[in-house]
């Protein structure tokens, strides 16, 4: 009888900005068979116990408890949000060393590519990272989303505020700013760039998404 090799899984890495389709597409992927890693989630549940002193639960919440970069409480609370995102990316490489057995995607955060050089570099090894492109037209409508309902940012050292300028103004100047900076970083470390027009037709679906990832737009 003529043995049949076992299909390797695809183990996929979506990378992007917050509002670029990772969640959307991890969880139709995720009703398609694959398992799904939801870093949002695992960086939650590490920060509950300080998020509960604040009554904080969900992705606004963390919001709300990281604050915005020119409030006191900010520094801290981004350290500690990074170090749990780090802390959590390291568990999904090293279950990954181990091999996964089932398809699996990864549905990062949008500052994954400020978690260092050894797990951006594992992540390429171990997994397909693919850009959840979003082209720089939508800047725009990027910060309006933002201005009405903040998600949580890592800033690194991307906020300055000038003199004379309000918290808001601040804010508006810098985030396009943060956002162009990591469009470029995410281009950098990716391997395939899913193009926003390509993932947003109507018609492309889930088999679409896999074949383009297997065959895909190498960099």
């Amino acid at each position: 009888m003529e043995r049949v090799e076992k299909r390797k899984p695809l183990v996929i890495t979506l990378v992007g900005m917050s509002g670029s389709g990772k969640s959307c597409w991890s969880k139709k992927l995720a009703k398609r068979g694959f398992r799904r890693i939801c870093l949002d989630d695992l960086i939650e549940k590490d920060l509950s116990s300080e998020l509960e002193k604040y009554g904080a639960k969900g992705i606004q919440d963390v919001a709300r408890w990281m604050g915005l970069p020119y409030e006191g409480r900010f520094e801290r609370n981004q350290a500690m949000y990074l170090n749990s995102e780090i802390r959590n990316m390291r568990k999904i490489i090293d279950r990954l060393k181990r091999g996964v057995e089932e398809d699996t995607v990864i549905d990062t955060t949008g500052s994954v590519i400020y978690t260092g050089n050894s797990i951006r570099k594992s992540l390429k090894r171990y997994s397909l990272v693919i850009y959840m492109e979003t082209p720089m037209s939508a800047l725009s409508e990027m910060l309006r989303i933002f201005m009405e309902k903040p998600k949580p940012v890592i800033w690194k050292n991307m906020f300055r505020k000038n003199k004379n300028e309000t918290d808001e103004q601040a804010l508006r100047q810098c985030y396009p700013k943060l956002l162009r900076q990591r469009i470029k970083l995410y281009k950098k470390y990716a391997d395939v760039i899913m193009r926003y027009r390509l993932k947003n037709r109507p018609a492309f679906a889930v088999d679409d998404f896999i074949r383009f990832v297997k065959k895909g737009s190498f960099l």
